[in-house]
């Protein structure tokens, strides 16, 4: 189910493994859990810009809310 859809009371199915931190900014982030969000594509589209691929507000707010290190400098 989509982490980002529940936190609202949805149940809506979840397509897509969103990398809290982006595997580009660390790589040894790929595969821990912690680092993983399953999400609708909706939702994942608004974790990140499209165009600049950087985190949006809403993927910051889940790197501080998942507890993560905010070390997103390339």
């Amino acid at each position: 189910m989509c982490r980002e859809c529940k936190r609202y009371g949805k149940t809506t199915a979840a397509t897509t493994v969103h990398h809290v931190i982006p595997v580009e900014k660390d790589l040894k982030l790929a595969f821990v859990n912690n680092n993983l969000l399953s999400l609708c594509a909706s939702c994942h589209d608004a974790m990140h810009d499209r165009i600049t691929n950087e985190l949006t507000a809403l993927g910051s707010l889940w790197v501080t809310r998942l507890g993560l290190s905010p070390h997103l400098e390339k």
